[in-house]
């Protein structure tokens, strides 16, 4: 249970901060034709015992990444709600379409999740807002994170993953945006295939930002129905 209260925790960061961090640094470092190798000795310059050690060398890497995925998070913050949302819309409303008169979820489920959400069984919840049924879904993650520890486990994996395709997006555009930079001041030559590569990179990685968090708001409802439906049975017996 222990390993489990620290994959929201250490999982999360990993996935979420310090991969995305990690791609950043050597992309960039790419994008400015600096030697990864080199750059980071030469950090260390002065430290002889830090620069012949590989593993302090490497801790020093993880921590560079860790705190350059902070500072791209709140980027892909916005990235995530002005272009995302707005490409591909219907990825962000699992919830909201599931529980309209032509739902996707069958009557049963519908009316579980309906009365969850403080609505009549034969109501649609058409009164509700396209945030106010995301809002649903974290209220109901975070639910299932302290009273369901394995699937909100599960669920918070799945948001990294999201989170870590939204930063990546941040990362392969500033690559992009470096490379152009250096290349006019250094008056040296745009690396095509390093131009193309970033650029069908980054659309990639919005696609899979909407997908990836289309299945998280997956993972959260149908744990959480599932859940929740369990809770009832063990309550009806008692």
């Amino acid at each position: 249970m222990d390993a489990l209260k620290l994959i929201p925790q250490l999982f999360y960061d990993l996935i979420s901060r310090v991969l995305p961090g990690s791609v950043a640094i050597i992309l960039l470092s790419i994008s400015a034709d600096l030697k990864l190798g080199k750059l980071t000795t030469e950090f260390w310059e002065g430290a002889t015992a830090i620069q012949q050690s590989a593993w302090l060398l490497g801790l020093g890497f993880i921590v560079a990444a860790y705190l350059v995925g902070q500072i791209i998070s709140p980027i892909s913050d916005f990235i995530e709600k002005s272009l995302v949302k707005r490409l591909f819309p219907s990825y962000f409303q699992v919830l909201q379409v599931g529980l309209s008169k032509k739902g996707t979820y069958p009557s049963n489920i519908q009316k579980v999740l309906l009365k969850e959400l403080g609505g009549e069984k034969d109501d649609d919840a058409s009164h509700m807002t396209s945030g106010q049924y995301e809002k649903a879904v974290f209220v109901w993650y975070d639910w299932l994170r302290v009273n369901f520890q394995e699937a909100g486990a599960n669920a918070a994996k799945i948001r990294a993953e999201y989170r870590m395709h939204s930063q990546n997006t941040v990362v392969f555009i500033m690559a992009l945006i470096t490379h152009s930079i250096w290349a006019y001041a250094q008056q040296g030559e745009l690396n095509l295939a390093f131009i193309i590569v970033t650029a069908i990179a980054s659309l990639l990685s919005l696609w899979a930002t909407a997908r990836t968090y289309r299945a998280f708001q997956w993972a959260v409802i149908q744990q959480f129905y599932a859940a929740k439906t369990s809770v009832n049975v063990q309550t009806a017996r008692l």
